[in-house]
Formats: C-alpha cells, sequence, structure tokens
C-alpha cells in the first residue's frame, strides 16, 4: 500500500532520533517511534512496525557490538522474564484501558527518571552474573507494558541503570529488546495488532534508521558514565511528562 507523502518527513525525522536513542543507549526507540507512527498512520501499526524494526535493529547492533560470557546468564533470566511479561500483555492487548496503563507508566517513569538526575552514576558496578529479584521482576512489568502499549523499557532501565556501566547496559539492553521482538511478532496478528501499512512504513524508515545509528555509536563513546546517567534520566522524566500531561 503506498504511504501518503506528507507522512515521511515527520516519520524520517522521528526515526532518526529514534534509533540514534537506540544506538547510543541501547533502549529508548519505542519511545519516540511508537507515538509517531500511532499519530501519523494508527496505534496498530506502531506497534507491529515497531517490534519488526526493532527486531532487525537489535541483531545488527549485537553483530557489532557482541555480548560478553558475563552477559549470558543475566540475560537468559531477564529474557525469559520479559518474554513472560510481553505475552501476557501482547494478549491483553486492546483489551486494557489505554488510559490507566499510561498512567501507572507515567508515575513510576517520573520518579525512575527523577532518581537518575539526582544520582546519574551506577551506585555500584554490578560483578555478579545473576539479575536480582527487583531487576526480574521489572522485566516482568516492562514486557507487560511493551506488549499493551509498545513501550517496555522505562521500568527495566530504571532498575537495571543503577547496577550497570554503559557499556553492560547497551549491550544487555539490546539484547533483551531484540529477544522479545518474536515473541510480539507471534501473538499480534492473532489479536489484530497488524495493518497494510507495516512493511511500507518499516521500510520508509531504513535509511533515516541506519543514518541515527551511526550517529548513536559515535556519541556513546565519547560521553562519561555521568553525561550518560544524566541522558536517561533526561529522556526517562521527559517521556513520563508526556505519558501524563495528556491525562491531566
Amino acid at each position: 500500500m503506498p504511504l501518503d507523502p506528507g507522512i515521511l518527513l515527520p516519520l524520517a525525522l522521528g526515526c532518526l532520533v529514534a534509533y540514534f536513542l537506540k544506538a547510543f543507549s541501547g533502549f529508548g526507540s519505542a519511545l519516540i517511534f511508537v507515538p509517531v507512527v500511532t499519530l501519523l498512520v494508527d496505534v496498530n501499526t506502531a506497534l507491529a512496525a515497531s517490534a519488526l524494526v526493532d527486531l532487525f535493529v537489535g541483531g545488527a547492533m549485537l553483530a557489532v557490538i557482541r555480548l560478553k560470557r558475563t552477559d549470558i546468564v543475566i540475560l537468559v533470566e531477564m529474557i525469559a522474564a520479559i518474554s513472560l511479561g510481553t505475552a501476557a500483555g501482547a494478549l491483553l492487548a486492546g483489551s486494557v484501558p489505554d488510559a490507566l496503563i499510561q498512567g501507572l507508566i507515567g508515575l513510576a517513569v517520573l520518579s525512575l527518571g527523577i532518581r537518575l538526575l539526582i544520582r546519574p552514576e551506577p551506585v555500584a558496578l554490578r560483578t555478579s552474573t545473576r539479575s536480582g529479584a527487583f531487576l526480574l521482576t521489572m522485566c516482568v512489568v516492562g514486557g507487560v507494558s511493551g506488549g499493551l502499549i509498545g513501550i517496555s523499557g522505562p521500568p527495566i532501565v530504571g532498575a537495571a541503570r543503577p547496577v550497570m556501566d554503559k557499556d553492560a547496559f547497551r549491550r544487555r539492553m539490546t539484547a533483551l529488546f531484540f529477544a522479545q521482538s518474536p515473541v510480539k511478532l507471534a501473538i499480534y496478528p492473532f489479536v489484530g495488532v497488524w495493518t497494510a501499512d507495516v512493511i511500507p512504513i518499516s521500510l520508509a524508515a531504513a535509511i533515516p534508521i541506519v543514518l541515527g545509528m551511526i550517529i548513536g555509536f559515535r556519541m556513546h563513546v565519547r560521553v562519561s558514565e555521568r553525561l550518560f546517567g544524566l541522558i536517561i534520566g533526561g529522556v526517562l522524566t521527559l517521556l513520563a511528562i508526556r505519558l501524563l500531561v495528556p491525562l491531566l
């Protein structure tokens, strides 16, 4: 199905920013991509296209940054938890009031964003290969949120960033959200979350996505732990405001 030419420029700008953030931090593309595509097309296209694009983007990023042996066990636990939550959320997509989910997420994200702005550097760099109960719980919560409204990152980011340096954080977030995409794509068509525009939107987004990722990779290596934490905290705080203001 041909796309309206009028949506191509805002789509390109949104994808450039979204996937700059993804390459820079390992998360965040859905925070921008899903709202932009929802406004330009519709929410079902946004959810499905986000999952499809992140499958390819995540695979490409992992080929470049490469996981370490110390990542494996913690990722197995986190992937199991987020997959469980994602399956539950995707099955419930469209049946739970969006305003309720949006409000709960907004409040949680606001508190996490402010915490990172106050304390941007990790309180302790994780040397253990185990994830811990709190992080696993946030992976389940993030999975449910991702399945329902396409945004998984904030609860997980808030739990993971304080205990991981920026390189480990980016590797693990990239792998985690890469593994989540097939779960969404396996369930979405059966609950009606798919449209004819998914493939055209995904293809139209390709060039700005690549450009955004190149810039993001270059920026990641140039920032300190403190600045990285401040940027992540700022992104979460802005997202929380965007989620909460329409509900007031």
